[in-house]
């Protein structure tokens, strides 16, 4: 049988099959793929499974079927690959300017880090708090890179009807930072979801964590599929060397065509023409500085390795 993965705890995995959600185990303990895995499935992940029971409906998934997408993160702890979540046609990341802080940074990765094949949003929640020129700046930067901007507010019950409206019976996945409101946005989307919210910590401004594992919601009664996850607070880049990493920023490439040396990396060259475009103001700097920051990371990563 086959069937979709809504949620894994305690490599216990939910799986929808039909209308029947089958509560499944691994058989064998542990499920064969191409590379070594923090978590081979995902929410989202197409299976094949034996059924056991039908009272209660229960399985031993026996494989993992070929993925349309993943977005990924290198786990530091374990040093493994961990999948977020499967199989999604388009990935929102969520944020705020306030409460907790605007941090662009985070988002850079999450973009270089969302699968080719999917359509990228960003959501800036909790319109109700003003953005400083800069901030605005730097959120509209995104839609240079092709990334689709939203602005609303949970609290005020604006822009969620855009949203909705624009899912078109897609899958969306939803990725943000502790605190920025990603779970009172999928409560607005999906009022069945009753995710539990959390206020920001004022000691640390910063979220805490109510959800603690992705769970994908179905398409069902009118209502959109979306896959829900945990609250991220950082996010290690996975699969991208770093010579390769200037390719994740196409709005370097204008600046990029100019660099006086063939194959640029835009960090120390001399006469490098993106450095310059952001020392001068015509890209913005704090997106190459996020860039060089990014590239030394990868680079100490898989150097290390060698």
């Amino acid at each position: 049988m086959q069937g979709t993965v809504l949620c894994g705890i305690n490599n216990v995995f939910t799986v929808l099959s039909g209308k029947l959600r089958y509560e499944c185990r691994l058989k064998g303990k542990t499920l064969i793929t191409e590379t070594e895995e923090y978590n081979p499935l995902a929410a989202g992940d197409s299976v094949e499974f034996e059924e056991t029971s039908l009272n209660p409906p229960q399985g031993l998934i026996t494989s993992r079927l070929p993925r349309k997408n993943a977005f990924i993160r290198f786990n530091k702890k374990l040093r493994k690959p961990q999948t977020i979540a499967a199989g999604f046609d388009i990935l929102a990341a969520v944020t705020c300017v306030r409460e907790p802080p605007f941090r662009p940074r985070f988002l850079d990765r999450v973009f270089v880090s969302a699968p080719e094949n999917c359509e990228r949003w960003l959501i800036c929640n909790k319109t109700d708090f003003s953005a400083t020129e800069e901030e605005r700046k730097r959120l509209r930067g995104f839609e240079s890179i092709g990334v689709r901007l939203f602005f609303v507010s949970v609290k005020e019950n604006r822009g969620i009807e855009a949203v909705r409206s624009a899912i078109d019976g897609r899958c969306l996945f939803l990725v943000g930072q502790s605190g920025v409101g990603k779970s009172s946005l999928l409560n607005a989307l999906r009022p069945d979801a009753g995710r539990r919210v959390a206020s920001v910590s004022q000691k640390y401004n910063r979220g805490r964590h109510t959800t603690n594992y992705s769970l994908l919601f179905p398409a069902e009664n009118g209502l959109p599929e979306i896959i829900d996850s945990p609250g991220i607070r950082e996010i290690e880049v996975y699969g991208i060397e770093a010579a390769d990493l200037r390719f994740h920023y196409p709005d370097f490439d204008p600046f990029a065509e100019h660099c006086a040396v063939s194959g640029c990396r835009h960090i120390s060259e001399p006469r490098c023409a993106v450095r310059e475009a952001a020392e001068n103001g015509e890209l913005d700097e704090d997106r190459w500085l996020s860039y060089t920051n990014l590239y030394g990371q990868i680079e100490h990563r898989y150097g290390s390795r060698r």
